[in-house]
């Protein structure tokens, strides 16, 4: 084994050693058994190949080796702690295991002589097969950026709004010219449209009190709703 693989292999054991070590001493059998499915587990991760500590094969393993062992349901419910820390084990060793491409290049590129010895109908598949994984790669790359510029992290929900708090009284205001309004009173209706002035309003009538203006400010910032339409300058 390589020194990476060696490092792994003594972190699982270290780490496993810590979790046999704290069942109690009253309990010799569970003990026996953490030790055992230890045991296993590095005897498959030292395999060659290496062998993924799958719960299943772990049980064949033990009983072919030990004769009485945990069943399946036994190591889930009480020794998942050890399997979980063998199936890192497993995948940390997957990952230092895989060829690195010469020269830092492709991953997913195979040079011409690697392919050499191949009939061409196997070779033309594989040629295939990488190709459709670099599109597929593109477009997982693609979709990565996406949600990572647009869709915010758990638990940020980017900054909150400014919100200006409603004055007492200016609701009350405001609710009671728009009643006016709906109702037909003060020489204005209501239409499709909008608010419109109709033949009942007098010359110089007061269409919008003062204090449904102040209201209005107060809710909107005097300079912000002073600022909402600006006058044309003519032409």
């Amino acid at each position: 084994m390589s020194r990476k693989t060696d490092a792994i292999v003594a972190d699982a054991l270290e780490k496993s050693k810590v979790l046999t070590e704290a069942i109690p001493q009253g309990r010799g059998a569970h003990r026996t058994n953490a030790e055992r499915i230890v045991a296993v587990c590095k005897d498959l991760v030292c395999a060659r190949p290496v062998q993924e500590p799958r719960t299943p094969l772990v049980t064949e393993t033990g009983r072919i080796r030990f004769g009485k062992f945990p069943a399946e349901q036994s190591l889930l419910n009480r020794y998942g702690a050890l399997l979980r820390i063998w199936r890192d084990a497993y995948r940390g060793i997957v990952d230092v295991s895989v060829p690195k491409p010469p020269g830092g290049g492709n991953p997913l590129a195979i040079a011409d002589e690697d392919l050499a010895a191949l009939d061409h109908g196997t070779k033309s598949r594989i040629t295939l097969m990488m190709a459709v994984l670099r599109e597929q790669k593109v477009e997982n790359d693609r979709l990565k950026k996406l949600l990572y510029d647009q869709v915010p992290a758990p638990g940020h929900q980017g900054e909150a709004p400014i919100q200006t708090p409603v004055p007492p009284g200016a609701r009350a205001a405001i609710g009671g010219w728009l009643a006016e309004v709906e109702a037909g009173i003060g020489g204005l209706e209501v239409d499709d449209l909008g608010v419109r002035v109709t033949r009942r309003a007098k010359p110089n009538q007061v269409i919008v009190s003062a204090e449904v203006i102040e209201a209005l400010r107060a809710i909107c910032g005097n300079n912000e709703s002073r600022a909402i339409v600006e006058p044309m300058t003519p032409r």
